[in-house]
């Protein structure tokens, strides 16, 4: 892709400062820039809160749209570092590259920016504007930028339907799980023999015939169990370890009807079912928490001591788990039933929760295989192999887990469904934050200083963006009731 587009500047007849490109063409009209700009104003036909604006030329066009819209985010793109430095001096270019409204970028940063600033929570309308004779000039970048741009804007509505799905039941698991935190001993830790292999085990089908491996090795693994994995060891006489949960969703308290659980730490989310650890906590007096990156939990974990930083991917209770291993400190470690795919026509190893339910269920009509291929069956499968197939969805957790493996520092190998793992991480010293305060303290600041922390309510604001009396509400007021509906908790106080 060329690095420059623009060559040369032209003084227009209502001398305003243009950029040339190397053919002489000017990006923006001679005789009238900014009437030229108030003309394509006018076809942005309502009140947008969010502008995406490829081509910035003298900066004439973001300047007006700045004027129309005070209050909008507008993000504007350029071909490159070249091409904003050789603009810089522009009249038009200085009276808004230290705007706070406007976020000047190369095209290379588009789809990181783009990511990172359109939150529909706050934005709920947003505009995408081509500037005509920037994107005529060169297709190479105005094709790449349509590309990221997709890409982006994919991402961000995943993340967003899932926050709008989730947002409450999350900020409701996190304050609940944190009322749990604050009757937990302060003192309590996790005793690891880093000599032993950290065995994660998921509940994909392929976990069926390694039971029986596990078994005869047990003395020699640390079993760190996904929620939906431990029921199938349970069932096999296998006692876990630690049980790592994720989940928000009351249908995950399913994992937890064994009641032996004396020799079994568990590593929550702070947005796991809180229902859950309530009743843990009468088996076991080993329960932990884990922020990932949920803002609400992120305060509160930069805030107190006795929540730790894991990383779960796109979501991924096995990536979670794996997490933990690595910055324990095990050096050697192994993943089982991580299969991102249905196995002979399965959709999880035996015993998990969906095996009691779906036969319990079971009747002539609809017996257990019919609930079964009514789960695999909910979307589009792919054929990857006589034996396997795949979905979307599960080529998404796929990629997310390998993506995490490419960027932790360890070596792996995949062979016969087992990945087999050599921990280079260097162990972090553990400290506690000296400048930490009480759960009460957190609570309580976040409570008064609410428009100090604006987006630790952002899930929560997606949540009511999806309910049909409140998606046209301005951000202010949808602020105003999240920020309510979390003082009327009242359970840290």
């Amino acid at each position: 892709m060329t690095d420059r587009f623009y060559y040369s500047k032209i003084i227009s007849k209502t001398s305003i400062e243009i950029p040339a490109f190397e053919n002489g063409q000017t990006f923006e009209s001679k005789y009238n820039p900014q009437r030229e700009a108030e003309t394509l104003l006018t076809t942005i036909e309502k009140e947008y809160s969010f502008f995406l604006v490829c081509g910035i030329g003298s900066g004439t066009f973001i300047k007006e749209l700045n004027q129309r819209f005070p209050k909008a985010k507008i993000i504007a793109v350029e071909n490159s570092v070249s091409d904003i430095n050789f603009i810089s001096e522009f009249s038009s270019f200085i009276s808004i590259k230290n705007n706070p409204q406007i976020t000047i970028i190369s095209k290379e940063d588009c789809k990181k920016t783009l990511i990172q600033n359109y939150l529909p929570a706050i934005y709920p309308d947003a505009k995408i504007i081509f500037q005509r004779n920037w994107a005529l000039h060169n297709e190479e970048t105005f094709n790449y930028l349509k590309e990221e741009i997709t890409q982006a804007l994919e991402e961000i509505k995943y993340d967003f339907s899932v926050q709008s799905q989730f947002g409450k039941l999350w900020q409701d698991n996190i304050i609940k799980n944190l009322s749990i935190l604050n009757t937990l001993p302060c003192s309590q830790k996790l005793s690891l023999d880093l000599t032993k292999t950290a065995l994660v085990v998921a509940a994909g089908p392929s976990l069926d015939k390694f039971i029986q491996q596990i078994n005869k090795n047990r003395e020699n693994y640390y079993i760190i169990a996904t929620d939906t994995a431990s029921r199938s060891l349970t069932q096999n006489n296998i006692v876990s370890d630690l049980i790592v949960s994720i989940d928000g969703q009351f249908l995950s308290y399913n994992h937890f009807f064994n009641n032996d659980y004396k020799n079994t730490a568990f590593l929550f989310d702070l947005c796991a079912n809180s229902s859950i650890v309530e009743k843990l906590k009468n088996y076991s007096d080993k329960i932990f928490f884990f922020s990932n990156s949920h803002p609400l939990s992120e305060y509160f974990r930069n805030r107190i001591n006795g929540i730790q930083n894991i990383y779960t991917g796109s979501g991924t209770v096995t990536i979670a788990a794996l997490d933990f291993a690595l910055k324990a400190g095990f050096k050697n470690i192994e993943v089982c039933g991580a299969d991102f795919s249905y196995i002979n026509n399965k959709a999880y190893s035996k015993g998990t929760y969906l095996d009691f339910l779906y036969y319990k269920n079971s009747c002539k009509i609809h017996n257990a295989e019919y609930s079964f291929n009514k789960l695999m069956f909910r979307t589009e499968l792919e054929k990857i192999s006589d034996k396997a197939c795949t979905s979307s969805v599960l080529k998404e957790y796929k990629k997310s887990f390998e993506n995490y493996l490419g960027l932790c520092n360890c070596t792996f190998t995949h062979d016969k469904d087992l990945y087999i793992l050599n921990n280079n991480m260097q162990k972090p010293e553990k400290s506690e934050n000296e400048n930490c305060i009480s759960i009460q303290e957190a609570y309580k600041d976040l409570i008064e200083n609410a428009h100090n922390y604006e987006a630790v309510f952002l899930p929560y604001i997606a949540w009511l963006r999806n309910q049909k009396d409140y998606k046209e509400l301005s951000f202010d007021k949808l602020f105003f009731l999240a920020h309510s509906a979390f003082v009327s908790y009242n359970i840290l106080i």
